[in-house]
């Protein structure tokens, strides 16, 4: 009985994946998605096609900064899962996308309700960065 769980626990153990290697699975997807990775950094991180979200990767943890701080990690929040090693980079990439949504929305809105639209002119003075001119 023993060596038939041993055999168990050594098969499961040769799959189990280190978090540098999921890490690496998250990176490469988010890089695929067009997103910029960081070089060797401290902290590493992946910052979103429009600059709005970046993605940075602790040891045994993830973590989410969104808008105008998403350059900061002082502002970047843990990203919400159970076990990291049970996320698949698929499920991971949604996760990142919810989770930047539900921080986006709610600021979206308050600033609509403060500053109505018709009292804006958009500009553009970077490409593809709006600035509101009253």
């Amino acid at each position: 009985m023993s060596n038939s769980v041993d055999r168990i626990v050594a098969k499961y153990a040769a799959k189990a994946k280190t978090y540098a290697q999921i890490h690496q699975e998250y990176k490469d997807l988010l890089k695929d998605k067009g997103w910029t990775l960081s070089g060797p950094l401290k902290i590493p991180h992946a910052t979103s096609p429009s600059g709005k979200t970046r993605v940075w990767f602790k040891p045994q943890a993830v973590y989410l900064s969104v808008g105008l701080t998403a350059k900061d990690f002082g502002s970047a929040r843990t990203l919400t899962y159970d076990d990291l090693k049970t996320v698949s980079p698929e499920e991971f990439y949604r996760m990142v996308e919810r989770q930047s949504d539900s921080i986006l929305a709610p600021v979206a809105q308050r600033i609509r309700h403060l500053f109505p639209k018709e009292d804006f002119m958009q500009v553009r003075v970077l490409p593809g960065v709006p600035c509101l001119l009253r």
